[in-house]
């Protein structure tokens, strides 16, 4: 298991402690066989994006509150570097930032 597939582990292990609930409460409100969520905890299989959703709507948490690292691995390391950048900026750095991403570029090109 990786470290991302053991972040998320972690993190399903913790949500479901939080909400007092098993393995098999969250395959039944998921629609899985309980096996399916013993094989994600175990980081031996990986749910698809919308079984990521339905876990999410279930914990009511956001995606990046559940994978963590996961979304932030699908970044460059310059696109990482610039979201940290960023979260640190003024806000009037961030809406200057905002309004130069947000021009029209030369020739129609985006």
């Amino acid at each position: 298991m990786d470290k991302h597939e053991e972040e998320f582990s972690r993190r399903m292990l913790a949500y479901l402690e939080l909400l007092n609930m098993t393995q098999n409460d969250l395959a039944k409100k998921m629609d899985v066989s309980p096996a399916s969520v013993t094989l994600w905890i175990q980081g031996k299989k990986s749910p698809r994006m919308d079984k990521i959703d339905k876990m999410c709507e279930i914990f009511n948490c956001t995606r990046n509150d559940l994978l963590g690292e996961v979304v932030a691995s699908e970044y460059s390391a310059e696109e990482r570097s610039i979201i940290e950048l960023y979260r640190k900026a003024s806000t009037q750095k961030k809406h200057l930032t905002y309004l130069l991403l947000t021009l029209p570029e030369k020739g129609g090109d985006n």
